[in-house]
């Protein structure tokens, strides 16, 4: 998910500049808030879907069965 999203923001970002409809100034706004973005997904997965699987796995023991 994590690699998907960054992925997707780079596209995204490498679309608007090949349009070459903004200046560099605003290119430089659009990549500060990609990266901020970037940020903020790795912060979410992180610091709430590991623990989670964590949790899980805790209490199924789904990666701890005995073969």
């Amino acid at each position: 998910m994590l690699i998907f999203d960054s992925v997707l923001l780079n596209f995204l970002y490498h679309q608007l500049i090949s349009f070459n409809c903004c200046s560099f100034s605003n290119q430089l706004k659009v990549l500060q808030l990609i990266h901020l973005a970037k940020t903020c997904i790795t912060i979410y997965f992180a610091y709430y879907l590991i623990p989670y699987f964590a949790i899980i796995e805790y209490h199924t023991g789904y990666f701890n069965r005995e073969k």
